[in-house]
């Protein structure tokens, strides 16, 4: 079960599954979007909207004093939502955020540690390196907005990453600590040109998938807007995927985590050959009004 906000997770989540797929999903080499259900028969759709097309969905208000030249979206800009959360990161960590500890569940040789999370000069970072504290094993950090439970509702994070190796996900969890099912709504690895985001439900063996083209290492505003009868995936206000059969919705309460971990050995996945962060801006939720 989880721990209260603001506690370390002795039991972090999300490690079942997930090298073998990226492995696999990384190597099929396209620009467009896969969509999958069982073991990966794919098809493709466009991911990326044409130059000049404005965007449909939040991505933020110009601002030069933020890291990422964007402050976080104002409170009505989703129509039909408003906006229920907010962190610009601009002190010190909020209460409302756990951070992540321990061996991650199914992957022995990775690990969690709260001192590889920090916030300074505006923007949450999640650092992974190799630890002397921990036998010099790769090690990398996570947190979860424990306290703030949702079925349904639209999340958006703008990040980057210094560099690619790790496994960085930013995803919707079962609050009741049970999976599936999950929702990953940005997810990258040792690809510095590609982004993912996957489904998960029923059972470890049912996913849908969807992949695209885009530097990792540049600012992007990442959403997911969840429904009874969608799951919509958005990158810097355009849609590039969507999940719409019903038997594959969650419809549970879920809490939202960012996270990095390295897999190194688990099915082959190698380890990152430098040290690298997950950086984020800001995250906002909107709740259906």
């Amino acid at each position: 079960m989880r721990h209260p906000p603001g506690s370390s997770d002795p039991a972090p989540r999300r490690a079942r599954r997930r090298a073998a797929t990226l492995t696999a999903v990384l190597a099929l080499a396209c620009s467009s979007v896969i969509v999958a259900t069982g073991p990966l028969a794919a098809s493709s759709a466009t991911a990326v909207a044409p130059r000049g097309v404005a965007p449909q969905y939040p991505v933020g208000v110009f601002d030069l004093n933020e890291p990422s030249s964007l402050a976080p979206p104002t409170a009505t800009a989703l129509p039909g939502y408003q906006r229920s959360f907010v962190d610009d990161f601009s002190q010190s960590l909020s209460s409302q955020w756990f951070l992540f500890s321990g061996v991650p569940k199914g992957d022995p040789s990775g690990r969690f540690d709260r001192y590889h999370v920090a916030v300074d000069h505006g923007q949450l970072k999640i650092g992974t390196w190799r630890d002397p504290r921990f036998s010099n094993h790769w090690t990398s950090g996570g947190v979860g907005l424990g306290g703030m439970k949702a079925t349904y509702g639209a999340y958006f994070v703008r990040s980057r990453q210094t560099a690619p190796g790790p496994d960085t996900v930013e995803l919707l969890w079962p609050a009741s600590n049970r999976w599936p099912p999950e929702i990953d709504f940005d997810e990258a690895g040792q690809t510095a040109n590609a982004e993912m985001w996957f489904v998960h439900y029923h059972s470890a063996k049912d996913q849908v998938i969807g992949r695209t083209t885009i530097d990792i290492e540049h600012w992007h505003t990442w959403g997911v807007i969840w429904t009874p009868t969608a799951i919509t995936f958005t990158v810097d206000g355009h849609q590039w995927g969507q999940v719409t059969a019903a038997g594959q919705i969650p419809n549970v309460p879920m809490t939202l985590d960012l996270q990095a971990q390295t897999w190194c050995g688990i099915k082959a996945q190698p380890c990152p050959t430098k040290p690298s962060a997950l950086l984020v801006d800001w995250v906002t939720i909107y709740s259906h009004l």
